[in-house]
């Protein structure tokens, strides 16, 4: 490990098509997004949608129990 300077990194470039990536598990369903929500003011108000039908969760990383499986499953391959 070695120290970097904010100065050199802000040279530091990489190459995002050279960049290797693969899913590891896909989790829950995306919604639409609306970028009229984007700009909204005081004056170009908007109103907001209600979602009972979805149930929000808000667990740390330390609770999550399918990070925590992967993190078991990185480990145990190592």
């Amino acid at each position: 490990m070695r120290e970097i300077s904010l100065v050199m990194m802000s040279k530091l470039q990489i190459d995002a098509r050279a960049v290797k990536y693969e899913d590891l598990l896909w989790c829950g369903k995306l919604h639409n997004y609306s970028k009229e929500y984007d700009r909204i003011t005081v004056r170009t108000e908007r109103a907001m949608r209600r979602f009972e039908d979805l149930n929000f969760f808000n667990v740390s990383t330390s609770d999550d129990p399918i990070l925590t499986e992967m993190l078991q499953q990185t480990h145990l391959s190592q």
